[in-house]
């Protein structure tokens, strides 16, 4: 299987305490010298967040010793973020091709702007890829489909390997992440038709413009769920409080808003920790301090004025808790790339 299917392979190996070279101010990482405030100790600034997440414990819901934090809400997490937390995910990387080039993104899409061919990069058959899904019974219980902008393979390798597995695998839940700009109506109603349940939009991407917030009403009677998932940085945290958008957001349907913690893994990238206080987490995943901050600001924001939304922090420690419970056996995977 190639690269541009499976991603978690690539992941560190969990680390309980990373201690980096940290020299006069500055430490090194993907090749780049970055200036930095401090190096906090990643269990110590956990506190830190729990004091004040403490503070609002009335509205606020606690899983997974504490790793799992969301607001109190009439709505309930997706089926996606469920099947994460269990372990019983599979992420699929359909292609490197992006429409849009944000300094934030992690993903592959970075810097690979060629065409490339049908199928995936080793010339593994869709068929090949969802009988592997099957040997692994009830524990892939979800697969989702990022990339690079999974839209610009709809025809490709979205519609044929959704609605393949679909067919095959009953009570499958498939959900795309997109930036939103190639939604219409005709596409979105290709998805659902392929038994895509739900859309994860970065309105981050596009700054949170009109022209795709507009459209999440549309993707939502639709695709029938429509989830905002941005990384909590300090522009998101501008459109969210200061210029109050989570209103808007709710009145185009949107039930979950999904706040991820901003961890680099581009050289580009890290020019959010640039004089930042930064930390490792247990996973060895390398985020400025401020970006859990803001995502605890929002939340504060959402609680105390009383917003009917439903808000996820999706943090690092939320990681720690899929990688914890892996439920599918990734050897086979490893074996197949």
């Amino acid at each position: 299987m190639g690269k541009d299917l499976l991603w978690n392979k690539a992941w560190p190996i969990f680390r309980h305490e990373v201690r980096p070279f940290f020299i006069r101010g500055h430490i090194c990482e993907l090749g780049v010298k970055i200036p930095v405030k401090s190096v906090a100790v990643e269990r110590y600034f956990r506190k830190r967040i729990h004091r004040k997440y403490s503070k609002l414990a009335d509205n606020i819901v606690f899983a997974d010793d504490k790793n799992t934090v969301t607001t109190k809400s009439d709505y309930v997490l997706s089926q996606g973020c469920q099947c994460c937390k269990k372990g019983a995910w599979l992420n699929v990387f359909v292609g490197m091709r992006c429409n849009l080039d944000c300094l934030f993104c992690g993903g592959p899409a970075v810097n690979a702007r060629e065409d490339e061919p049908d199928g995936f990069q080793n010339g593994t058959s869709f068929e090949s890829f969802v009988e592997t899904i099957l040997d692994q019974g009830d524990r892939i219980q979800g697969v989702s489909y990022s990339g690079g902008e999974p839209l610009l393979y709809l025809e490709s390798k979205v519609i044929p390997l959704a609605s393949m597995l679909r067919k095959r695998k009953a009570g499958i839940y498939q959900w795309l992440y997109t930036n939103g700009v190639l939604t219409t109506p005709d596409n979105m109603k290709k998805l659902a038709d392929s038994g895509i349940e739900e859309v994860r939009v970065d309105l981050a991407a596009t700054g949170f413009g009109d022209g795709v917030m507009n459209k999440l009403s549309m993707m939502r009677s639709i695709v029938g769920n429509v989830t905002v998932q941005v990384p909590s940085i300090p522009e998101v945290y501008c459109k969210l409080v200061n210029e109050r958008l989570i209103p808007r957001l709710i009145d185009n349907g949107v039930e979950l808003l999904n706040l991820q913690e901003l961890y680099v893994r581009t050289a580009r990238a890290t020019a959010y920790l640039k004089d930042n206080d930064v930390y490792y987490s247990r996973l060895g995943l390398l985020s400025p301090t401020e970006s859990r901050s803001i995502t605890a600001d929002i939340i504060e924001h959402v609680i105390e004025n009383n917003l009917s939304i439903l808000v996820n922090d999706c943090s690092n420690d939320a990681v720690f808790v899929w990688r914890s419970n892996l439920a599918f056996d990734r050897e086979v995977f490893r074996k197949s790339s």
